[in-house]
């Protein structure tokens, strides 16, 4: 399942269990704009915010904060 069907089924979850609140934005990717889920949580006492799209394959991921830094971001991928 994608993104979005992993979230409505309750499987895209934080790999500690911990709570999470989920929303949508929008993300620029290499000039390509991108709907994501946001995924809010706290891990070891510090928020946490993860970006995924079902059109980035493998991982889904888009950007990941931890403390308001970015610790990954897609920047750009192969051709369609």
């Amino acid at each position: 399942p994608d993104v979005f069907e992993r979230v409505a089924e309750g499987l895209l979850t934080p790999q500690d269990g911990s709570a999470a609140t989920y929303g949508r934005e929008k993300m620029l990717v290499a000039g390509r704009e991108l709907d994501c889920i946001v995924m809010s949580f706290t891990r070891e006492g510090m928020g946490e915010r993860a970006w995924f799209s079902p059109e980035v394959t493998v991982t889904g991921v888009v950007r990941h904060e931890r403390g308001g830094t970015v610790i990954l971001e897609l920047l750009d991928w192969g051709k369609d």
